[in-house]
C-alpha cells in the first residue's frame, strides 16, 4: 500500500505548503508554510550581499537607493619624455671643432 505525504501549513493548516529552511544564529529551522504565510514572512526581507559588511553600517536593512559604488578604473601612469640637453662643449668635441 502506497502512502502520500501531504504538507500542511504550520500556521493555518491549509494543504499545499512549501517547506522553508530558516537559519538563525548557528541553528537551522524548517517550517511548512502556505503561499499566503510565505508571502507575509518574505514581505520585508532582502537578499544577502556577497562579501563583508561595510564598517559602520548596522546589520538591519540598508536603504535601497544607496547601492554599491563602483570605483573608477585607474589610468596607468604616463611618463613625460624629456629630451636631454647636451652642452655646447660636448657637441663641439664630437664634431672636432672648437
Amino acid at each position: 500500500m502506497a502512502q502520500a505525504i501531504v504538507l500542511i501549513c504550520d500556521q493555518c493548516g491549509k494543504p499545499d505548503a512549501s517547506t522553508i529552511t530558516i537559519r538563525a544564529g548557528a541553528r537551522n529551522f524548517a517550517k511548512d508554510l502556505c503561499s499566503e504565510h510565505l508571502r507575509a514572512l518574505l514581505k520585508d526581507t532582502r537578499a544577502p550581499r556577497r562579501g563583508r559588511p561595510k564598517v559602520g553600517t548596522s546589520s538591519g536593512a540598508a536603504p535601497e537607493a544607496a547601492g554599491r559604488k563602483r570605483r573608477a578604473a585607474k589610468k596607468p601612469a604616463t611618463r613625460k619624455r624629456v629630451a636631454k640637453k647636451t652642452s655646447a662643449r660636448k657637441t663641439s668635441r664630437a664634431t672636432g671643432s672648437r
